[in-house]
Order: C-alpha cells, then sequence, then structure tokens
C-alpha cells in the first residue's frame, strides 16, 4: 500500500539468500496529472463517440446508394434510360461528395441520404407500379429439322450402299462434332 516491497529469496541447497527492497520513489504522479488524464480521456471519448457516429453515416449512405444500384439494375427492364441515367448520376454525385468531404458532419451526411431518396423514391414508385414489358417474340425458323451445329449432309458419306456401310460409319461420326450423336442398328 506504501510503494515498498521487501522481497528475499532463499536456496534450499546451499542455504544462501538475498534480499532486495523495491520502492516506487520515481514516476509517482501527481493527483493534478490523474485528473488531467482522467479529464482527458473523457474528452476523447466523447471525439471517438462523434467519430464513430460519423462512420456509421457514411457507411449508411454508401450501403444505401449499393443498394440503390442493386435495384436499379432489377428495376432495369420497367425504367426509361433517362431515370436510369439520372438515378445513377445521382448515385455517382453522392459517392464522390463523400470521398471530396472526408469530415462532413452526421447531419450532413444523413441530409445527402435523404436528398438522393427523395430523389428517387417517386421514380421507383413508378416503375413498381408499371407491368414488367413483354419479352421479345422468338423469331420465327423457316426450317425447324436444321441445326445450326448439324453437319452439311453434302460432307456426309453415301450410306446407301450396304457394302460401304460400315466402312463410312466411323468417318460420319468423325465429321459430327456438335451435340449427341446415337446410332441405330441397322439390320
Amino acid at each position: 500500500a506504501n510503494g515498498i516491497l521487501d522481497v528475499t529469496a532463499v536456496e534450499d541447497t546451499s542455504g544462501a539468500s538475498k534480499s532486495i527492497t523495491i520502492k516506487n520513489d520515481a514516476g509517482h504522479l501527481t493527483e493534478a496529472e490523474m485528473a488531467k488524464m482522467v479529464a482527458d480521456a473523457e474528452k476523447f471519448k466523447a471525439e471517438d463517440d462523434a467519430h464513430v457516429l460519423r462512420l456509421r453515416a457514411v457507411d449508411d449512405l454508401e450501403l444505401y446508394c449499393k443498394e440503390l444500384k442493386k435495384s436499379l439494375q432489377g428495376a432495369a427492364a420497367t425504367l426509361p434510360d433517362a431515370h436510369k441515367d439520372a438515378i445513377s448520376a445521382k448515385i455517382s454525385e453522392a459517392t464522390a461528395w463523400v470521398r471530396r468531404e472526408p469530415r462532413a458532419s452526421v447531419q450532413d451526411l444523413e441530409a445527402k441520404k435523404r436528398e438522393i431518396e427523395l430523389f428517387v423514391k417517386p421514380i421507383l414508385e413508378e416503375a413498381a407500379r408499371k407491368p414488367p414489358p413483354e419479352p421479345p417474340a422468338a423469331p420465327e425458323n423457316d426450317d425447324d429439322d436444321v441445326r445450326d451445329d448439324d453437319p452439311d449432309p453434302e460432307d456426309l458419306p453415301d450410306l446407301a450402299d450396304p457394302d460401304d456401310e460400315l466402312a463410312a460409319l466411323p468417318s460420319a461420326l468423325e465429321q459430327h462434332d456438335g451435340g449427341a450423336t446415337w446410332i441405330e442398328e441397322i439390320d
């Protein structure tokens, strides 16, 4: 309690002993120094808390912008290009503003988020009311039997000759390199 420590060590085999006294003379803090340290800690705690709130506001604004970008991609079919461009520009403006204003207050950050919300809300509500456009009709194909990867019939061997049928079969299989290939037994 008084800052003094007496230590004695004794070797069991030889019986030798040594003692040392440790005093805490140097490095004492006065009551004023301790009070100043406590006041500084409280001051810095308030600054730290304010910094944490600011970082949360920055994260909130950036997360909102990121989620808005995702929503924009999902609503791309129902939004006109002019609206998509306007919202994208607003998102870009906000993210650039955050980078330009690293010491923006929590109130400024919240106001920027609210500004974006007020700009985007009517556009997204309008898009939500519109039905999605019909998908484009599939192009009609004149020849439904022909696939793009089918070999040209002129390149295939003539299998009409029964003697040549087995000899021609491996070359026909080699020439057909796309899609599934099957072989039918010929009686």
